[in-house]
């Protein structure tokens, strides 16, 4: 098992997610790696990064206009594009897909593997398709779903590899506590989190009692009582359609989710969110909200756990001084949308020199806008 996470770990980190003139991203290239965090100014476009991995999950799972929803009703080009169109590329191993994003059209789409075409798919009712064989075949043009979708496990095996990793990369938002607090979860067989948590009690039961997914189960429950010491466990009720939890309490009381903090109840739904994914890549969005800073500390620790032995990339996009600090050691695993220069994003020991920025907090750095300011 451990040789086999290494294995994916070294292939994962062969990653590459650029994008060219697609809203605020004028030419992007990231490569994440381990636990890393995504930082800069409002509207410098890390919540376009973001979506890029939801909006190609989300084509992949469900459909090409699922996965363009993602990026809202504007415009998807950037206007200062000398490209004028709005493209997304993946490279990963020794194959490249690119996808074209237009709303007028279905998915133009290639895929090559180093300089070797194995197809490119238009408007036409079929596209040619080569194998890394060199077999060539016809593939019937589905209009909502990507190629690279129909393709898995025919065609090139790093190209199966990028479609696996990416149908299992999830990003998460804020999670929706009134909801959870007021109604719990539907019920359901869900074993994903959804991307506000709406599902978490939902999620946490199915874990629980399905063998093949109660190590998530397991890493949830241990890490809330390293994080609560007072916590013993999470018990779960039906509210009519609906999933319910409670705890129970040192004098025997039983502790509804309306009773919860804010602090518990959003560690618990980032833990399941990372728990959600293996092999494969998660993001949560500001994940310092209603955290106390020990709280971030020990959580970020626990998130570093879970991609050593699960080989999981976790990104975290803040704006936080307090997660930025969580980097001291790792400079280079903090990417920074950094206006002035040509390619977003830029890691932050490429800004600063390393020897440098031992002697600052990157929180304080950030705060007082030595890296990631509004202007260059």
């Amino acid at each position: 098992m451990a040789e086999a996470t290494t294995a994916w770990h070294s292939r994962f980190m062969s990653l590459t997610i650029r994008a060219e003139g697609l809203k605020a991203l004028k030419k992007f290239e990231w490569n994440p790696s381990g636990v890393c965090a995504l930082v800069g100014p409002n509207g410098a476009g890390k919540s376009t990064a973001l979506r890029i991995i939801q909006s190609i999950q989300n084509s992949l799972e469900v459909g090409y206009d699922d996965g363009l929803r993602v990026f809202g009703a504007g415009p998807l080009t950037n206007l200062e594009s000398r490209v004028g169109v709005a493209q997304v590329s993946l490279r990963f191993g020794a194959v490249t897909w690119k996808l074209r994003l237009d709303r007028s059209t279905v998915p133009f789409e290639s895929a090559s593997r180093m300089e070797h075409e194995l197809f490119t798919r238009g408007n036409g009712a079929t596209t040619q398709v080569r194998s890394s064989e060199g077999t060539q075949w016809g593939e019937d043009n589905k209009s909502n779903q990507l190629l690279l979708r129909q393709l898995r496990g025919r065609l090139d095996p790093d190209l199966t590899g990028l479609c696996e990793l990416m149908s299992r990369s999830r990003v998460f938002s804020r999670p929706d506590l009134g909801l959870l607090r007021g109604e719990g979860s539907t019920s359901s067989n869900d074993v994903v989190l959804e991307v506000h948590a709406r599902n978490l009690f939902a999620v946490l039961r199915n874990w629980r009692d399905k063998s093949e997914h109660e190590f998530r189960f397991r890493f949830v429950d241990d890490s809330m009582k390293e994080l609560f010491p007072w916590f013993r466990r999470l018990d779960f009720e039906n509210w009519g359609p609906r999933q319910g939890a409670q705890l129970p309490a040192t004098n025997g009381e039983k502790l509804l989710p309306s009773d919860w903090s804010d602090g518990f109840f959003t560690s618990l739904a980032h833990l399941c969110a990372i728990a959600s994914v293996d092999q494969g890549l998660v993001a949560i969005d500001e994940p310092e909200n209603s955290l106390h800073p020990e709280l971030i500390n020990r959580l970020v620790e626990l998130m570093r756990e879970w991609s050593r032995t699960q080989a999981t990339t976790v990104v975290l996009a803040t704006h936080s001084p307090v997660v930025l600090d969580q980097f001291r050691d790792e400079p280079e695993k903090v990417f920074v949308m950094q206006p002035g220069h040509e390619q977003q994003p830029v890691q932050l020991d490429q800004l600063k020199q390393r020897d440098w920025l031992q002697h600052f907090s990157l929180g304080d750095l950030y705060s007082h806008l030595e890296v990631g300011a509004s202007s260059p």
